[in-house]
């Protein structure tokens, strides 16, 4: 009988041990749930820039009601390809049955490069410069590498039982960098923030308008975001290294003549290192896009002299 108590014994003591070390998940600690919808950003327009999402996009949320006096956004997701994943929540962010937030997608998919600044409400979030260290070569203006900026607000949300609820239909999308021009076979063997573009119409004295990244705006419950933010007024963009090419982004360029819309000359002007000009004309071209998405033309870099 001893000797089956002392087994008895035992066994308690290693159930009671086992009680003692069994992980205790909350439910805050459980990988938050997604069940979005998120339209295309280019809508049925092929003429569009990007038409659909690719693997590796981010949207960067910031929520409703939470601590806005801070540059990194509350949640970012991530397209899988398939589906979008979210990362983890912001430290400290709450989300309420029912909530709001804004979107903002930037091509690069890496806010992290960015610098921010804070100012009477308003958080800026600029890309990296281009390169040049000799600014005098570009009339000492400052120039951005402004990626595709693509921002949504007042998002209607719904969180219960650890998942997030959402869909962002295709009117919410505002397209921010409305014209994009991408240089193919570049060859020299620089990176693409050496390279600064300048566009110009040159029947009338427009050129293409140049920005720097975004805006958030933290005055009211919903931050409000806005990638309409300008950077220099002589057309100056950097270069934005993508898969087939280095592209550089406008907030938009118009290129017509009213009564003769076929009469415009364009000229692109690209800088390469801090010396280094090239130029390229077109003639007899239009371009007067609506303002919904972000249309472009693609060059040779061959077609440079």
């Amino acid at each position: 009988m001893k000797k089956i108590a002392l087994l008895f014994s035992a066994a308690l003591l290693m159930l009671a041990a086992s009680c003692t070390n069994q992980e205790i998940v909350s439910d805050e600690a459980q990988p938050l749930k997604l069940n979005i919808t998120v339209a295309a950003p280019g809508g049925p327009d092929t003429k569009a820039a990007k038409t659909n999402w690719a693997a590796g996009d981010k949207l960067n949320l910031w929520f409703d009601d939470n601590d806005v006096e801070h540059a990194a956004p509350d949640l970012v997701i991530t397209y899988s390809g398939t589906e979008w994943e979210a990362g983890s929540l912001r430290s400290g962010v709450s989300l309420k049955a029912d909530g709001a937030f804004s979107v903002v997608y930037e091509s690069t998919n890496n806010l992290a490069n960015y610098t921010s600044s804070y100012d009477s409400g308003t958080y800026f979030f600029n890309p990296p410069r281009a390169t040049f260290s000799n600014k005098s070569v570009v009339d000492n203006e400052t120039c951005y590498c402004r990626p595709l900026i693509i921002t949504a607000n007042d998002i209607a949300y719904s969180f219960s039982g650890n998942t997030l609820s959402a869909d962002i239909d295709a009117l919410k999308w505002e397209v921010n960098s409305h014209f994009k021009v991408l240089i193919k076979n570049v060859t020299t063997g620089l990176s693409a923030p050496d390279y600064i573009l300048k566009v110009n119409n040159d029947s009338q004295p427009w050129t293409a308008a140049a920005g720097s990244g975004f805006s958030l705006k933290t005055g009211s419950s919903v931050p409000t975001a806005n990638g309409n933010v300008g950077s220099n007024n002589v057309g100056l963009s950097g270069g934005v290294q993508e898969p087939d090419g280095i592209a550089f982004y406008y907030s938009y360029f118009w290129a017509y003549q009213p009564g003769h819309p076929t009469d415009c000359n364009i000229t692109f002007t690209l800088y390469e290192g801090d010396t280094a000009k090239k130029t390229y004309t077109v003639t007899g071209k239009q371009f007067d896009p609506e303002f919904k998405y972000c249309y472009g033309v693609s060059l040779k870099y061959s077609s440079f002299n």
